[in-house]
């Protein structure tokens, strides 16, 4: 009996290690851009794509007054109206935590987390997003980012934001749009066990505890997006 416990548990803890794969995607939504009509495309690009978990950027108004915490001026809309199409589209599969959706067709299950301030500027307070996603009993942090497009100065204060935030975590994914290309502000999260999974232009996938195993690129343009879109499978 005792060995059957331990084969048993044994088996749930390296589940995801050893035979699954998460299928992980970085997706600039283009929220400003005809949001609306656009959105059937996005839910069934991020569909068709098998995706386990998926970080959007721009599902957010940004917030202006500049204070910790939950921003009031933050608002989630786009977000939450792309969640619902998706799971109208996807066959409710979808749970979603602020800008992170996770497939629980897939067998991902998302856990609690917190928003986080980004720099913006003076004037702004950009906002980050951290959860927990479980997938055959492992535990992976998943933090999902959009740095600041006009105050490259902001980027190394946003670098740090990430690593205090995975900081307490052996494996963590991290997506976003950076508006930077690699520089020493985004080098400096390897220095915490970080390595680039995936990185077109100023769009990025990092993982700490994970490896890759498969990368690919879909090409931005409307009705998708003005960036382009990043999915990367890691175990």
């Amino acid at each position: 009996m005792k060995l059957c416990f331990f084969f048993l548990l044994s088996v749930l803890l390296v589940q995801f290690g050893n035979g699954q794969k998460l299928r992980v995607m970085s997706y600039n939504i283009w929220g400003w851009k005809d949001f609306g009509s656009r959105l059937n495309s996005m839910a069934q690009l991020i569909c068709s794509n098998d995706v386990d978990v998926v970080g959007i950027q721009e599902g957010v108004d940004d917030n202006k007054n500049g204070i910790s915490g939950f921003p009031p001026g933050s608002r989630y809309w786009r977000a939450n109206q792309l969640c619902a199409r998706l799971n109208a589209v996807c066959k409710n599969c979808f749970s979603c935590y602020y800008q992170i959706f996770a497939n629980r067709c897939k067998g991902v299950s998302l856990g609690g987390g917190s928003r986080y301030d980004l720099p913006d500027g003076p004037k702004y307070v950009r906002t980050g997003e951290k959860a927990t996603i479980t997938k055959g009993g492992q535990r992976v942090c998943f933090l999902n980012n959009h740095w600041d497009h006009q105050a490259p100065g902001t980027h190394q204060e946003a670098a740090n934001e990430i690593i205090r935030q995975s900081y307490s975590c052996s494996k963590a994914i991290v997506v976003g749009d950076f508006n930077t290309g690699r520089n020493a502000a985004t080098d400096s999260i390897l220095r915490y066990g970080f390595t680039y999974v995936h990185n077109v232009g100023i769009d990025y996938i990092m993982a700490k505890g994970l490896k890759k195993t498969y990368a690919k690129t879909i090409a931005g343009g409307y009705p998708r997006s003005d960036h382009p879109i990043l999915v990367a499978d890691v175990q």
